[in-house]
């Protein structure tokens, strides 16, 4: 088979294809396929009879059709649409239509009425040359100005009801209707009908009169019987309580006696009538120790971490030298860090050996030139050094 003859079957299977969706998407009963002009763009030009007037004409829309790009195509004679209604510019319509544009209707009012769009409309009325005059434009005019707003208070009205009947249908209101600016409304628990203003019932507390005294007098039972089981029960447990008689001042005293503490230092519950009783004490106070030993502790521990101001301000005072404050050894161990200065090796803030809170290897302030020997407590002349170093350093100058 050569190549002309294979182009040939081809375009046969194509006519026939097309013929068979003709008959699929049942346009074969208003149109007939003629043929196919494969001297176009793949065939893509068809030749078309409209079986309404006999009338054969050509067209690219068959194709856009098929590929859904083309809601319908139509008959250039009698308007024939492939959905099988007429096309308005050759049906009855199209007079009517321009009849009732020239009496002053717009566009958007005939696109509503005939189900035209306005695009169409107004290409075929620019094709056949039809205009209003000036009067009949401020006419049409003046006509949609006055429908658009009657349309706008219209929905207005309804907008204003629908919100009365929501509102009132979340409180329990039954909407019956409305005569002027009142409107009336129905309880649906006491079925007792009432009027209110129109704007009371859109944005008001509507309240039925008589479920709101009945509601009133119920409550009004319940607060009462609320009170005098209040009374009851505070009365049974003032006497549970407070079976001695004692005052509101020696019961506050009492409870807090007996409220269970942590102690700060050695972490053992305490209260403060156990404290009192094993001290000896007729008077005592919370510190957060359960113990004046633990007090101790805790006061020399707070000293050793802030570096014992009082100590070197005392010192410097004693030796005529130079003082600054704020030089404490948490501040100096975090400007030279944890690394002796007099052996190297570094410090242990955990080293416990010797107290509670101090060892040989815990880390202390050590003066450069000792303040006994005119060195100041200032920056310069201070470093972070062990205990056990700073001990046996003593009042000696390092050896530079």
């Amino acid at each position: 088979m050569n190549r002309e003859e294979l182009t040939r079957q081809r375009r046969k299977q194509g006519e026939e294809l097309w013929k068979q969706k003709f008959v699929d998407l049942e346009l074969s009963e208003k149109f007939e396929l003629i043929s196919r002009d494969w001297s176009s763009d793949k065939g893509r030009l068809a030749l078309i009879r409209c079986k309404s007037c006999e009338h054969e004409f050509k067209t690219w829309n068959v194709d856009a059709y098929f590929r859904g790009k083309l809601k319908s195509f139509w008959c250039p004679e009698c308007g024939m649409r492939s959905d099988g209604t007429i096309q308005w510019t050759k049906s009855k319509v199209h007079d009517e239509v321009f009849d009732y544009y020239l009496q002053g209707h717009t566009c958007r009012e005939i696109s509503e009425k005939y189900g035209i769009s306005v695009a169409q409309f107004d290409n075929e009325r620019k094709t056949s040359g039809i205009t209003k005059t000036a009067e009949q434009r401020k006419e049409s005019w003046r006509a949609s100005q006055k429908k658009a707003q009657e349309k706008s208070r219209t929905a207005q009205k309804m907008r204003a009801r629908q919100k009365r009947i929501d509102h009132l249908d979340l409180l329990g209101f039954d909407y019956i209707g409305e005569d002027g600016k009142n409107g009336r409304v129905r309880c649906r628990k006491c079925k007792c009908e009432f009027e209110r203003s129109l704007s009371h019932l859109r944005n008001g507390n509507v309240v039925c009169s008589e479920c709101a005294t009945v509601q009133k007098a119920e409550q009004e039972q319940v607060r009462k019987k609320e009170i005098q089981e209040r009374k009851a029960k505070q009365e049974a447990e003032r006497i549970a309580k407070n079976p001695l008689g004692l005052s509101h001042y020696q019961l506050c005293v009492q409870a807090k006696l007996d409220v269970v503490h942590i102690c700060e230092v050695c972490g053992n519950k305490y209260t403060m009538r156990a404290r009192m009783e094993k001290e000896g004490l007729k008077y005592c106070s919370d510190n957060g120790c359960c113990s004046k030993v633990c007090s101790k502790k805790r006061a020399r521990r707070k000293m050793r971490t802030n570096g014992f101001p009082k100590n070197h301000l005392h010192r410097a005072h004693l030796y005529g030298c130079d003082y600054e404050s704020g030089i404490t050894l948490k501040s100096l161990i975090k400007r030279d860090g944890l690394r002796c200065a007099i052996c190297g090796e570094m410090c242990d803030p955990n080293d416990h050996e010797w107290t509670d809170y101090f060892g040989p290897k815990s880390p202390t302030i050590d003066h450069i030139i000792p303040m006994s020997k005119g060195g100041g407590h200032v920056w310069d002349n201070v470093q972070v050094a062990h205990a056990i170093c700073n001990s046996t350093k003593g009042a000696q100058c390092e050896q530079g």
